[in-house]
């Protein structure tokens, strides 16, 4: 019985067989992307941290928190399409805009959905991409509330990258 138990330990008592935990690539870390629509948000952590096309997850584990990707398959789900170009403004303020006095709550709803989807990867530890504007930096990095009432944010190793990209180079003019 003695050799069965040592069999079945011996793996999991030596040094480095397990490397879950702090070293794992893929837990414990929040990176915040920050800067305007179109200035390269996407495109660069999809290159730096090796996320495919359709996938919203890292080579490394790092799940993406995205509102415009959830705003963009509720717009699809309900078929008003994401070519935001041929939309009526009329419309695309129903949808978007909370201020407007025919709002769908749209935009709220995916706001809602993803401050859940993040609150869920953030219980489990896992590693995000937090992808937004920027335009409430204080709040979504340094706010002592957000600290105070969940306090995983002590546990994850934070970094930020900031974007900026003039009006001319982000339409393709010169």
């Amino acid at each position: 019985m003695d050799k069965l138990t040592e069999f079945l330990t011996k793996p999991f008592t030596e040094k480095d067989t397990l490397n879950e935990g702090v070293n794992d690539p893929g837990i414990l870390k929040a990176i915040f992307l920050a800067g305007g629509p179109g200035s390269g948000k996407g495109y660069i952590s999809k290159g730096l941290f090796g996320i495919p096309k359709k996938v919203k997850v890292s080579a490394f584990g790092l799940k993406v928190v995205n509102q415009d990707s959830e705003l963009e398959r509720m717009l699809n789900k309900y078929g008003f399409g994401t070519d935001l170009d041929d939309m009526p403004d009329e419309l695309f303020r129903q949808l978007t805009d909370p201020d407007d006095e025919d709002y769908s709550g749209m935009r709220s709803r995916a706001k809602e959905l993803t401050a859940d989807r993040k609150k869920l990867y953030m219980n489990g530890r896992l590693g995000l991409i937090i992808d937004g504007t920027g335009h409430k930096y204080g709040k979504d990095i340094n706010s002592k509330e957000r600290i105070r009432r969940n306090r995983l944010w002590l546990l994850y190793g934070i970094c930020s990258y900031w974007f900026r990209c003039s009006t001319k180079k982000k339409y393709g003019k010169s």
